[in-house]
Order: C-alpha cells, then sequence, then structure tokens
C-alpha cells in the first residue's frame, strides 16, 4: 500500500513538473517566435521579383498561424493571413476580408499598422466589403489626423493601385482635412468669446 502511494505521488509530481514546463515554454514548442516567425514570412512573400509560389505561400501560412499560438491577439498576425489568402487567390476574397475584420477588431486604429493595412484595404476597395471600407477609412481619418508630414501620407497613398481605391483614400483625406479645419475655426472662436466675455466682465 505505501509503495503503491509513493507511485502515485511520483506520477502526479511527474504531471505537476510537464505541466509547469508546458506553460513556461508556450502552447507549441515548435511554433517561431513572433519575430522570427514575421521576418521569415516577410522573405517568402517579397523574397523575389515574381510573385510568391503555391509552395511559399503554404509556408507563410503555417508560419504564421504557428505565430498565433504565441500572439493570438496580435492585429498583425491576422492581417498577414489575410494577405496570404488574398496572394493565393488573387483577390480579396470573404474570407481575406474576415481575416482582416478580425485585425481590425482587435485594434481598430494601430500606429505600427495603419499604413500597410489600410494601404492593403484601400489597395482591395473594389472587392471589399462596406463593413471593411468603414473600418478603412476610418483609419485613414485618424492617421491623417495624427500624421505628422505629408511624407507619411504620401506613402500610403503610394501602396495603392486600385483606381477606385485611390479616389476613396483622397476623398476620405479631404474630409479629414475638412473637419480639421472646421474644429481649429470653431476653437479659435470659442477662445475669442471668451476673450470678449472675460474683457466685458472687467468693465468698469
Amino acid at each position: 500500500m505505501l509503495n503503491m502511494n509513493w507511485r502515485l505521488w511520483a506520477i502526479a509530481g511527474g504531471a505537476l513538473v510537464a505541466a509547469g514546463a508546458a506553460w513556461m515554454i508556450g502552447p507549441d514548442p515548435g511554433a517561431l517566435r513572433p519575430d522570427t516567425a514575421e521576418s521569415t514570412v516577410d522573405r517568402l512573400l517579397t523574397g523575389g521579383s515574381k510573385p510568391a509560389s503555391a509552395k511559399a505561400l503554404a509556408r507563410a501560412e503555417a508560419l504564421t498561424r504557428k505565430e498565433l499560438a504565441w500572439s493570438p491577439a496580435a492585429p498583425a498576425v491576422w492581417a498577414r493571413l489575410a494577405q496570404i489568402h488574398s496572394l493565393r487567390t488573387g483577390r480579396l476574397d470573404p474570407q481575406a476580408a474576415d481575416l482582416l475584420q478580425r485585425s481590425y477588431a482587435l485594434s481598430p486604429y494601430d500606429a505600427e499598422l495603419v499604413i500597410w493595412r489600410t494601404g492593403f484595404t484601400f489597395d482591395h476597395w473594389s472587392t471589399a466589403p462596406q463593413a471593411l471600407r468603414r473600418r478603412a477609412r476610418d483609419e485613414a481619418a485618424a492617421f491623417y489626423n495624427n500624421a505628422k508630414d505629408r511624407a507619411s501620407l504620401n506613402e500610403l497613398q503610394s501602396q495603392v493601385r486600385d483606381p477606385a481605391g485611390r479616389l476613396a483614400l483622397a476623398l476620405t483625406f479631404q474630409d479629414a482635412s475638412r473637419f480639421q479645419a472646421h474644429s481649429a475655426d470653431a476653437a479659435e472662436g470659442l477662445a475669442a468669446g471668451g476673450a470678449r466675455g472675460q474683457a466685458e466682465q472687467q468693465r468698469p
């Protein structure tokens, strides 16, 4: 009986050690770290002058899906899956659009991802569903409002080849510019009104 108890304790202890090791290692010991996976996928997708081969796309998708084990809430990972799927099919189909929607749902505005993600969406404007278009417009407008120089805006516009997308992006920037000007005028008017009110109160 004593020997049996010791065996049970040994088995239980081994299970706890294994569980602790699995928790420390992560969900998939064979998965690449996110930074390694991202750089590897980038090389697979942009490593040559020719379009990525079916083998390279399959490898890129496998690595990216492994990366989800490390960072399931990373918007860039979902956006990359959308890119890979669209490269495979040659268009932004409903599945790719859904993957991109997941990226936006995790981070509606992402300072590190905005140029690529917004450019990608506007570049597929003709086939993008309305819900995805709204997401892209909102992010593009926020990007315009936060842009520190014209160069970053030009960088985004240069990524869009779809004529409908280029027009939509230009109109989005135009609306954002008007909103900025209107907000500045309103703020200036409020400040001037406040100054006049203080001056009138100070009159004898």
